[in-house]
Parts: C-alpha cells; sequence; structure tokens
C-alpha cells in the first residue's frame, strides 16, 4: 500500500504531463499577433499542504524539464519575499545552479538586466549623470554575462591556467599543441560570444521595452525610470523572465521536442507576494485562449474556493487553453497499483541521434586522450559560475563561491549550497564585500574533515548574521563568503593567495578580507606576508597562536608594526596561553613537570608553545624531544614514545608540557596507557592546537583515559587552553563590571545556538561547538564584516577600500570592542587581542566530550571595559 496520487490528482498529473511534455513540433505555433504566455493551470479550494505534496511530486522530474523546487516558495519566509525575489528564486533553478543532468539551463541574460535595473531603482541615492548611467551600464551587462556558464568558463580557465602557470602541466589536458595553442583565441571567441549572443539580444529586447534608440539611450531612460511603481517594476521583471524562457524554447529544441519549463507556487493566494506573480504572469489572459507555443506551465494554488470538477485529461487541456484553467484540489487517495505519474519519456529524436553520435565519439576519443585528462577534470569545474579551482598533488584547491565546494570535500555539499545562496542574496542588493574563509579543506583523515566541516559552518552563521541581522545599524554593504583551500599544510598557498588579490581587484567581485588561517607553518606565514605586506589585504587570523605569527608591540607604523600590516588576530598567542595555563595550575613547580616537545622543522605552532612553556616554568633539563614527519602523519612517532616514557616516568614529574600536534597528543596519551606511568598519576597540559584532539580519539583512547586509582581519581588528566568554549559564558563567575562587560559575549554564544538550531538542517547537520574551532572561525568572519561595516561611509554606493578596512583594525576597542562567542574582542594598535579570555578546558572520559574548567586572563584579572593598555615604546 503506498501513497500515491490517483483518481482525480493522477488526472491532474497527466494533463500536466500533456502541456509540459512533448507534443508535434509544428503544433507548438504562435497565435498570430500575440507572443508566447504561459499557461496557468490554477488549483483552488483544499488543503495548502496537499497543494505543496501534489507539487512535489511533480518536481521531481527535474532531471527531465526545467521545474522549480516549491519548497523555495512555501511558508512565512516565501510570504516575506517580493516578487522580483521570487522570480529570481525560480531563475536560480532553471538556470546554472539547477542544471539537472539530461536538460540545458536557461540563462536569464534578460531578467538579470532587469533585475540589475530594479536594483537600481530601490536606491534612492544617485542621478542619473554619465558617470550613473555608465556604472548602470556596466552593472547589467556584467548581470546578463554572468549568466552565460558552460564551456566558454572552463575553456577559459583552462586558457589562463596554461598560459599564466604551468604550461606542462596543462599542456597534458591536450593530445597536440596545436589545441593548445588554440586556447590563446579563446579571449576572441568569447568576446563574440558576449557581443552576438549575450549582449546584444538582452539589449535589443530592453531598447524595445523603453522605445530608445540605441544602447546609451537605453541605459539612460532605464537610470530615469524613477517615478514608476513598484506594480509596474514587477511586470517588467515578469516580461523579462518569460522572454528569457520563450527564447530558451527555439527551433532547436523544438525539433528535439523539448519540455516545456514548470512553474510551481503552493502558496499564491491574494494578497502574497506569489499571488501577485500569478497575477502579472496570467496579464489578462482569463477566459481566452492562449498560444500553443506557450511556456511555462504555471500551476499555481490560490485557496480561493471550490474549483471545477477534473473528468478527463482532455478537458484539462482544453480547458487550460481555451482560458478556462481553475480547478479544484484534488486530495491524495491510497491505492494498490500504480497511480497516475507525470510520464515523461527520455529525450527527443535529434538528442537520441546526436547521443548516440556522441557517444561513438567519446569512445574514440577516450581511447586516446582519456589517461591525460582524467587528472585534469575531477576537480569540480564548471559547477560554479566563477570556477576558479585546479587539481594538485590530487587535490582540489582554489577558491569558489560556494558553488562547488563539495568539490574540496563531499561533506561541505549542503554548507557551501546555503552559502552559494547566501552569496546570491547578497549580490542582488547591489553593493556588497567578499570575505574569504581560507584553511585547508581537502583533508586525509576522517578527523580533519570532520573539523573542517564545523569551521566552514562557524563561518556561515557568521555570514548569515552580518546579512540578516541589524545589530550594525544597517546591512550594507551585504556580505558575500567564498572558499579558499591552499591544500593540505598550506602547500599551494601562491595560486590561491594569487586569486584572492585579483578578486580584491574585481569590481564584481570586492574581496575586502581573508580569514581563517588554522594552521601556524611556514607556508602560512608565507601566504600572511603575501597578502598583507605585499598586497594590502586584510586578514582576521583565525585559531594563529603562534607568536611570531603576530605584529611586534610597538608604536602604530613602526618597523615591527610592518610584518604584516592590516592583520588582526582574535586568539591570545602561545605566551599567553602557556602563562594562563601555568598560572591556572600555580601549584606545579619546576621540579615536578617535564617538557615534550615535537623539534619538527617549519612547524611554527610547535616551536613557539615549547618556548612559552620554556619562559612560563623553567625546565633547563627536562626537556624530551620527539620528531614527527608531519602534522597529521604519525610516522614512527609511537615508537619514540615507548622509548621516552621509561625515563619521564623515572623523573618523577607529575605535570607533563607537550608541544605538539593533536594526533601526535593522542598517540602520547595512548604511549602512556600502556607504559609503567600508568601507575602513576599525571596531567598532560598543552596548548589550543589540542582543541580537536577529542575527534581523534576512539572508543579505547576515552576507556584508557577514564582509568582511575585507587582514590578514583583520574590517572591521566589532559587539560589544554581553549579558544573558547559554549559553556564559558554560563559558568563564568564573573561578577559585577567584569560581568556586565562580559554579558554580550554570552549573548553572541546563545544567538548562535539558535542560529544553528534553526540552520542546522539546511547545513547538513548542526555545529559542535566543545572543539572551539566554529567558534574561532565565526568569529574571525565576525571581526572582517565588522572591520567592513566600520569602514563603510553611510549613503554611499561604494564599497570600502583595501585600506579603509585594513585601518580599523587597530580601531576595535573602546565602544567598538567586538562581542564574539569567544569573548570580547579588544584589538591594540598592532591588532592583537588584549587580556583575551582564555578558556582552560579538560577531556572528560565520562562524557566522551571537552569539560570547561575556567576563564583565565593573561592581565591576571577580567577586563571591566575594552580600554586597551599601549605599552610605552622600547628604549633606544
Amino acid at each position: 500500500m503506498g501513497r500515491v496520487w490517483s483518481g482525480a490528482a493522477g488526472v491532474l498529473a497527466e494533463a500536466v504531463t500533456e502541456l509540459a511534455g512533448a507534443g508535434r513540433w509544428w503544433g507548438r505555433r504562435r497565435v498570430r499577433g500575440r507572443a508566447a504566455e504561459p499557461v496557468v493551470v490554477e488549483l483552488r479550494g483544499g488543503a495548502d499542504g496537499d497543494a505543496l505534496t501534489l507539487m512535489l511530486a511533480l518536481a521531481e522530474n527535474g532531471n527531465r524539464l526545467p521545474v522549480n523546487h516549491p519548497g523555495e516558495f512555501w511558508g512565512e519566509a516565501s510570504r516575506a519575499l517580493c516578487v522580483a525575489e521570487l522570480l529570481g528564486k525560480a531563475a536560480d533553478w532553471y538556470g546554472i545552479r539547477g542544471m539537472c543532468r539530461r536538460r540545458r539551463p536557461i540563462r536569464f541574460r534578460r531578467f538579470r538586466m532587469m533585475e540589475r535595473a530594479y536594483r537600481a531603482w530601490l536606491d534612492p541615492e544617485g542621478g542619473c549623470g554619465a558617470a550613473r548611467v555608465q556604472e548602470l551600464q556596466r552593472g547589467c551587462e556584467r548581470a546578463a554575462y554572468d549568466e552565460r556558464g558552460g564551456l566558454l568558463n572552463e575553456l577559459n580557465r583552462l586558457r589562463g591556467h596554461a598560459l599564466q602557470e604551468d604550461l606542462r602541466g596543462a599542456a597534458a589536458l591536450y593530445t597536440t599543441g596545436a589545441v593548445l595553442a588554440g586556447l590563446t583565441l579563446v579571449p576572441l571567441a568569447e568576446w563574440l560570444v558576449r557581443h552576438l549572443w549575450v549582449h546584444r539580444p538582452a539589449r535589443t529586447w530592453l531598447q524595445k521595452k523603453l522605445a530608445a534608440s540605441g544602447p546609451q539611450m537605453m541605459y539612460l531612460a532605464l537610470c530615469r525610470v524613477r517615478d514608476e511603481p513598484r506594480e509596474t517594476w514587477d511586470q517588467w521583471l515578469t516580461d523579462a523572465f518569460l522572454a528569457d524562457i520563450d527564447a530558451y524554447y527555439h527551433l532547436g529544441r523544438r525539433l528535439n521536442r523539448s519540455r516545456l519549463p514548470l512553474l510551481l507556487l503552493p502558496d499564491a493566494a491574494p494578497g502574497t507576494a506569489s499571488g501577485a506573480l500569478l497575477r502579472h504572469l496570467r496579464d489578462g489572459q482569463v477566459g481566452r485562449p492562449v498560444p500553443r507555443r506557450s511556456c511555462p506551465v504555471v500551476v499555481a494554488h490560490t485557496g480561493a474556493g471550490p474549483g471545477e470538477e477534473i473528468a478527463v485529461v482532455e478537458a484539462v487541456v482544453s480547458g487550460a487553453r481555451s482560458g478556462r484553467t481553475a480547478f479544484e484540489l484534488p486530495g491524495p487517495e491510497e491505492a494498490e497499483g500504480a497511480g497516475r505519474q507525470l510520464d515523461l519519456a527520455g529525450g527527443g529524436p535529434v538528442a537520441t541521434a546526436l547521443c548516440g553520435a556522441a557517444v561513438l565519439g567519446l569512445v574514440a576519443a577516450g581511447l586516446v586522450v582519456g589517461p591525460t585528462v582524467a587528472g585534469g577534470l575531477h576537480c569540480g569545474q564548471g559547477v560554479s559560475l566563477r570556477p576558479r579551482l585546479a587539481a594538485a598533488d590530487g587535490q582540489c584547491v582554489g577558491v569558489t563561491d560556494g558553488a562547488s565546494g563539495d568539490a574540496f570535500l563531499p561533506g561541505l555539499a549542503k554548507v557551501s549550497r546555503e552559502i552559494a545562496k547566501e552569496n546570491d542574496r547578497a549580490e542582488r542588493t547591489g553593493l556588497y564585500a567578499t570575505v574569504a574563509l581560507m584553511l585547508p579543506m581537502t583533508p586525509a583523515t576522517e578527523p580533519e574533515k570532520r573539523q573542517v566541516v564545523n569551521e566552514v559552518k562557524g563561518a556561515y552563521l557568521a555570514q548569515y548574521e552580518a546579512n540578516h541581522s541589524r545589530k550594525w545599524g544597517a546591512l550594507r554593504p551585504a556580505i558575500r563568503l567564498v572558499l579558499a583551500n591552499p591544500g593540505r599544510y598550506y602547500a599551494h598557498w601562491r595560486p590561491v593567495t594569487d586569486t584572492l588579490v585579483a578578486m580584491s581587484r574585481d569590481p564584481g567581485q570586492n574581496l575586502r578580507a581573508v580569514t581563517g588561517f588554522n594552521l601556524s607553518v611556514d607556508s602560512t606565514r608565507l601566504a600572511l606576508h603575501s597578502l598583507t605586506g605585499d598586497h594590502g589585504i586584510p586578514v582576521v587570523g583565525g585559531p594563529l597562536t603562534a607568536d611570531d605569527l603576530s605584529n611586534e608591540p610597538g608604536e602604530p607604523g613602526g618597523a615591527e608594526r610592518e610584518r604584516y600590516p592590516g592583520m588582526v588576530r582574535i586568539v591570545p598567542t602561545n605566551t599567553e596561553q602557556a602563562t594562563a595555563l601555568v598560572r591556572y595550575n600555580r601549584g606545579t613547580s619546576a621540579g615536578d613537570s617535564v617538557l615534550v616537545v615535537d623539534d619538527r622543522r617549519g612547524d611554527t605552532y610547535n616551536a613557539s608553545l615549547a618556548a612559552a612553556f620554556r619562559k612560563a616554568v623553567t625546565i633547563p633539563t627536562k626537556n624530551r624531544v620527539f620528531t614527527s614527519p608531519g602534522p597529521e602523519e604519525p610516522g614512527d612517532t609511537a615508537d619514540q614514545f615507548a622509548q621516552m616514557l621509561p625515563a619521564v616516568c623515572d623523573t618523577g614529574a607529575r605535570t607533563i608540557y607537550f608541544a605538539g600536534r593533536p594526533l601526535h597528543l593522542r598517540i602520547f596519551l595512548s604511549a602512556m596507557a600502556q607504559s609503567p606511568c600508568a601507575r602513576q598519576n599525571y596531567k598532560v597540559v598543552t596548548g589550543s592546537g589540542a582543541s580537536t584532539v577529542a575527534l581523534q580519539l576512539d572508543g579505547k583512547d576515552w576507556q584508557d583515559l577514564g582509568a582511575r586509582d585507587s582514590r578514583n581519581r583520574l590517572k591521566v588528566v589532559v587539560q589544554y587552553a581553549a579558544p573558547g568554549h559554549p559553556d564559558a559564558w554560563r559558568d563564568s563567575g564573573l561578577t559585577g563590571a567584569a560581568r556586565s562587560f562580559y554579558a554580550p559575549a554570552g549573548q553572541e554564544m546563545t544567538q548562535l545556538e539558535r542560529l544553528n538550531s534553526e540552520l542546522g538542517d539546511a547545513m547538513g547537520g548542526a555545529v559542535r561547538w566543545t572543539d572551539s574551532r566554529a567558534m574561532t572561525s565565526h568569529d574571525s568572519v565576525y571581526t572582517a564584516v565588522q572591520e567592513i561595516k566600520k569602514a563603510y561611509r553611510t549613503g554611499s554606493d561604494a564599497v570600502p577600500p583595501l585600506a579603509a578596512v585594513a585601518r580599523q583594525g587597530a580601531n576595535l576597542y573602546s565602544v567598538n570592542g567586538v562581542a564574539g562567542s569567544t569573548g570580547m574582542i579588544c584589538l591594540d594598535n598592532n591588532g592583537s587581542p588584549y587580556n583575551k579570555a582564555v578558556a582552560v578546558v579538560s577531556l572528560d572520559p565520562a562524557r566522551k566530550d571537552v569539560r570547561f574548567d575556567a576563564l583565565v586572563w593573561p592581565m591576571r584579572r577580567p577586563s571591566t571595559n575594552c580600554e586597551v593598555f599601549t605599552p610605552a615604546s622600547p628604549s633606544p
């Protein structure tokens, strides 16, 4: 027994099949003197839920015809939209982003140009001078050109790769040098395509719409349309939308029996945006026949009283074509057999013949070029509207606006899709700035993968807040978020930073800050120096703690300040963390502690943390050294620890300071459980790099950590400094002025937890906060947003320049402090956090999670305001 659409509902589904399906191509003709118009099938009465369920069943055929997802037009969220936004969502589903496997996308060039003009109409500022008209022209033509998608994008990317990056590697994609040389002609072909097939048809349509004699007069007339009401703009946008669909269904597609687009509006009651859109789509066609060459087919539920009974398929089709398009909404019925389905056959005759020839050609070509191409086209190129991805060392590296996030890591598919949607909304505001999240997104291990997904989700929540919360007073400029993957250990940082630099100069991208940087290694330092020192791009470091990845104290503009100009950090340094940990464990003396350090070259986190522990606790003779092959490579570290631990036990030390990466900490703890040290009690203390160690532990590891002595005390306590913990502001123990000062940080954490609950399903699962990585990722983007918003001049149509954003870093104190989820962020003149709270946490084997212990401050006591003490200049 299955829930199927049968009876009258099945008849309706079959009618929609007939309307959207393939009839004889010569039968789809125009009515003389009239252009193609939509067929509107209106459903009346019944329950809204039944209408949505029926339309969801129709939408399942998105792989065979252009159809929108009706859930996008459903519920309270859709009722808050306007007609322009509803049409934009439908265009997304029909276009490149919603493109399915068996059909070509519809390119909404006319609609995107009109949409860009509509955004200009929404902005009451500015006149229609020459500069304003030129800006409108550039914006409209860029909007139309961005709809091109497809092969041209890919060829242009390959051409750039061949000519600018790696000629030898790019040549491996092709069988002959002639093909490679031919790619240099792509700019000429691209210009021709842009002129003949993109701009000219769209401009011609707009010129007729505005009765303008030429392109310049058309843009001038479009700029001067200031007194038209929203109703008129909605109709113009609808007309442009329909004109793009009409252009899509050309002779070639009629010959191939292409399916007509299907537009589903489950909530089109009067008074809603969908209802207004339905009115514009019908535009006086009620009661009169519509042309047989008509598209799209619109199915809308108005909920306005009972309609007419559906009897046979022919009656629905003839009724729709004669103007009788209101029908009673049937309910779902229980039935034994298969109900009537929206049954669309495979491709048309032209597609079938061409596909057969293509298969033969591909088989032949595969025998020749398959091995050379296989390594270069597995990276998701062509999925994003602006793909900047390339395969390197078996990884997909580069920059994406979210549409290709799953090319980096499959687990990013859902959250990156939400980022892409938020980016689209930002672009439609007409004024937006871009923030990049730069961190390795092609990890090799499962714990790393969970960590990366968590960090990206934290960044997305910050973007969502920036575009939907008025805590900054205004939503302008809107924030786009792009994902930048430099590969494991930042090995491919140079081409990624080159892309980001180009985006900072591109007025269509407006990159204004780079955030992230979750690994303190030499290649991170080089990337930071390139972005800040060479190109003046503001950077907000995430969980960066190495002391040499910060600006030295000193006067603003001094030589020390210029190490990473324009960079700010939000996490205390290793020195501050080590001091806080030693102070918290002040009963520990140098005589009963030992330092275990990884001396692998190039890892500034390990070296800096070891130096910080040596400074905080004098350990002149009790250093124990091991050497790992890499941050996420175990090598023979287990053997090294097995040889080291008996000597550690013999020292009588009870506190072990560990300067190493989470993977090696896990191996060290496992070795302790198997060594004579297991008969004694130890505390292992380390830095914030251990914030992801809980992700590394399996069931046996937790069991070993849960071992207790005869007094029921844990035999091994693992404690470390974390940038934050979700319980920190619930159990902070603060009172008086300090409690009031840090209250906004607790409120921000509460707001994030609420957003996490609301958006968790859409992101592919809720954020796990206790590893603090999502919190630092959120706070780094959040701080970058604060810089951009503060640098923006209210009422301006321009995004603030890079230099203006960079200057804001030194101003984030006093009333401009940032209430992050990890605490109040007050920056000194060098862009470093002043007296930032350090969360001391420990591993809890009982809960198999991280437990909050206490807050400790580098200045010994919590702040009561965001005033920053500036140290005196060093003596000459």
